[in-house]
């Protein structure tokens, strides 16, 4: 039975997050019994079916979920015995971050995204580092996808400050280039009641640049042609925003 954060799994704390978002939205038996289901891993119909004093007495261990997860300060992840390590999140590739920022900005919830998102940030080990060279890390690929139903079954202790940590990065360096892009914001549907035919379709027009902002952005890094996005992908985060930045100063490919 899951009665810790230490005994969930990242897919566990994807379940319990959706369950809890929906909150306003359902009954607290509701959500108690989801809860149960998640703890005891059965299916709701067998908690529904529970003695009432084995429930209530389950119930008293799902108070976990308000506490903070223990933080780790470790690095690496092992799965089906290949050791990964997590990116250096200045050292991660453009394409990678825009990536991430698709993932944590979803209109879903982004909790159902982790799995991709942690196959994204940590990597296999290509090179050993030594005193003179760090360790060599592989480059960001298609294969985050792929991986990513890898890391539900790994302890959500083991990855959560990770997310944590990357969240922090991602504030600074917002701030600190604030004047290149700012935060996407969730609009509600907007209401074209009044508005001409041209209005409609000015707002419509910047619509899809929000929609496709991160993309214009790899496409002005590949100088427009779409045959090098792949080589832009791959620039270093630092490097692809010092560019983009002075292309946006001095007006360069606007």
């Amino acid at each position: 039975m899951i009665d810790s954060w230490s005994k969930a799994t990242l897919n566990n704390y994807i379940e319990i997050n959706n369950t809890l978002s929906y909150r306003e939205e359902s009954s607290e038996e509701e959500v108690l019994i989801e809860l149960v289901s998640i703890m005891l891993d059965v299916e709701e119909s067998s908690v529904k079916e529970m003695p009432y004093s084995k429930f209530s007495e389950i119930i008293e261990k799902t108070k976990f979920v308000s506490e903070p997860i223990p933080y780790s300060k470790k690095q690496t992840v092992k799965i089906d015995g290949i050791t990964l390590k997590r990116i250096e999140f200045k050292d991660l590739e453009f394409g990678a971050f825009v990536d991430l920022e698709l993932l944590l900005t979803s209109k879903e919830q982004h909790f159902n995204n982790l799995p991709e998102v942690f196959s994204t940030i940590y990597r296999r080990i290509e090179k050993e580092g030594d005193s003179f060279d760090k360790e060599k890390l592989e480059l960001y690929s298609n294969w985050s996808k792929s991986r990513s139903e890898l890391f539900e079954d790994l302890p959500i202790i083991e990855v959560h400050s990770t997310l944590v940590d990357y969240l922090a990065f991602r504030t600074k360096l917002m701030s600190n280039y604030e004047g290149l892009f700012s935060e996407k914001e969730e609009f509600d549907e907007p209401d074209y009641t009044g508005l001409s035919s041209k209005e409609v379709e000015e707002i419509k027009k910047e619509e899809r640049v929000v929609k496709w902002g991160w993309h214009i952005l790899l496409l002005k890094l590949a100088n427009n042609n779409p045959l090098k996005i792949d080589e832009a992908s791959n620039m270093p985060l630092g490097m692809a925003l010092n560019i983009l930045s002075m292309m946006q100063e001095l007006k360069i490919a606007q």
